[in-house]
């Protein structure tokens, strides 16, 4: 593929095909960023250059349409391996997977629910990067079948349309793109949102919607620059939960029968859903469902700390303070992924004070959530996709973001000390960090399905990569053990109270 690239002269790059030069986009960057920039046609031309020695090691990528080869033609000229790329779907690779599998395929295999029906309402969302830039109502005008796009207001949005963009990020984010417009449709039957089809590169259908994407480019270019110059560690917290289980009775307890919802050591909802029939302001009858919640989880919420050491204190604390709480202690504690069925509980992790992007996303579901899965319990892949799917985050009120893919890590010290450094080293130094075996569609099928003994095959050479980091000495002493059972391949047992390991009373 033939391309050229604009450049700003402050560090970013748009990389697009000669044939379909995106002339509304670089207008709205030129008049955004208030320079002219500059496009260069070959690889061989003379490469602009930067305007600083420092913007040219922060160059960041926005692939509008390439591939492979032609974007690392256009980086040896920049002397700039490790910039972070935007992609679209015009990674030759990618193209030549699609063969194979097809994009339904794809998502089904994530959990994102696929259109099946024809729906009542139709919407496109267009996603740059993890997050939602505009939002259109599909309206028709008449039997001819022609359609008007309406804009949606998301600062004034309904629940509806929130649940439409976390779809919309998340169908992007597990086919491999980090720029499109993806369709979506409201079902009759039970108003329940799904994927119709995804369009990458988006349209560009006015100058209004170019320009936010303008001004979302030359937002991450600062961002970039600056998570680049990041030298400090990340804030982190958790959150990870427990059950509670009465073996005498052959079930769960409720948390909320000993704990409050909030404080350090709190109780967590699983949301009961029974439905009902109304109609909406059209006059259309509408399945509706109402959630109910119930509280059996406990979950461990400890001050945050930059040090994994300090972090585990604050952690050891938390269930200390639970025993305390929790009079019954012939109650098992039990962790993991699910270990009862229709319980799924997880060990989210919790990062401020550096920048929420794809890359890191990526790494943490490579470098942790990988190697995690094969040392998981048989019973705890039964939580997906419905939960724990790959790239899974939530942005917090606090300006950081949550890691919601792995399982409830508290089934040993070892596996928990382990995670917690690993979530430390990568947050650090992630940008060092580049296989991306979730790439391959045979990769994710053996983490949903929990086939762990594929997924051994690709540890070592993660391994190589975070041991060769700089900071990985460091952490070394909590890494090495996770490590070592990785490698051995000796998998956690929910069924164990993990007060025991822990020795936690009355196991202390």
């Amino acid at each position: 593929m033939n391309t050229w690239i604009w450049t700003d002269g402050e560090g970013m790059a748009l990389e697009f095909a000669s044939k379909h030069p995106p002339n509304e986009l670089i207008h709205a960057l030129r008049q955004v960023s208030g320079m002219e920039g500059k496009v260069t046609r070959q690889p061989d031309d003379q490469v602009p250059r930067m305007r600083s020695s420092q913007a040219t090691k922060t160059l960041m990528w926005v692939r509008w349409e390439g591939t492979d080869a032609s974007t690392s033609d256009w980086l040896a000229h920049f002397h700039e391996p490790q910039s972070f790329i935007y992609r679209t779907n015009c990674d030759a690779s990618h193209v030549q997977r699609r063969q194979d599998v097809d994009l339904s395929t794809i998502l089904a295999r994530h959990g994102v629910p696929i259109s099946q029906e024809k729906g009542i309402r139709r919407y496109k969302v267009h996603v740059y990067h993890l997050r939602v830039l505009a939002v259109f109502r599909c309206v028709l005008l008449g039997p001819s079948g022609l359609s008007s796009d309406q804009p949606i207001d998301l600062d004034r949005s309904d629940a509806v349309i929130r649940r439409i963009c976390r779809l919309a990020i998340r169908a992007l984010y597990c086919v491999g793109w980090d720029i499109g417009e993806v369709h979506i449709e409201q079902q009759q039957s039970g108003g329940m949102v799904v994927v119709e089809s995804l369009l990458s590169p988006p349209e560009l259908s006015s100058k209004e919607l170019a320009r936010h994407y303008a001004q979302a480019m030359l937002h991450d270019r600062d961002r970039f620059r600056d998570e680049a110059e990041r030298s400090t560690p990340a804030m982190l917290g958790m959150d990870p939960e427990f059950i509670l289980y009465d073996a005498d009775q052959g079930k769960a307890v409720s948390a909320s029968k000993f704990l409050p919802k909030e404080g350090p050591v709190g109780c967590d909802a699983v949301w009961v859903r029974s439905s009902g029939n109304r109609l909406d302001d059209e006059g259309i009858e509408q399945t509706v469902t109402v959630n109910s919640p119930i509280y059996p989880l406990v979950e461990l919420r400890p001050e945050p700390r930059e040090e994994p050491r300090d972090l585990i204190i604050q952690l050891m604390r938390t269930m200390q303070l639970a025993a305390r709480t929790i009079p019954d202690s012939n109650l098992r504690w039990l962790a993991g992924g699910m270990p009862l069925p229709g319980l799924a509980i997880g060990g989210h992790i919790h990062f401020s004070g550096l920048w929420l992007n794809a890359q890191l996303l990526r790494v943490l579901d490579n470098y942790i959530a990988l190697p995690v899965a094969i040392i998981e319990a048989k019973t705890s892949a039964r939580r997906r996709p419905r939960y724990g799917i790959l790239g899974d985050f939530r942005v917090q009120p606090h300006s950081g973001f949550e890691y919601r893919t792995l399982p409830s890590w508290l089934v040993s010290p070892v596996v928990t000390k382990g995670v917690i450094a690993l979530a430390q080293l990568v947050a650090l130094e992630y940008r060092l960090l580049t296989r991306r075996y979730t790439k391959d569609e045979r990769v994710v099928e053996a983490f949903y399905e929990g086939n762990s003994q594929f997924l051994a095959d690709y540890f070592e050479p993660l391994y190589d990569d975070l041991s060769h980091l700089p900071s990985y000495g460091k952490y070394a002493r909590y890494i090495e053990p996770l490590m070592d059972r990785i490698r051995q391949r000796v998998p956690w047992d929910e069924q164990q109270d993990i007060r025991k390991l822990w020795k936690i009373p009355p196991f202390q």
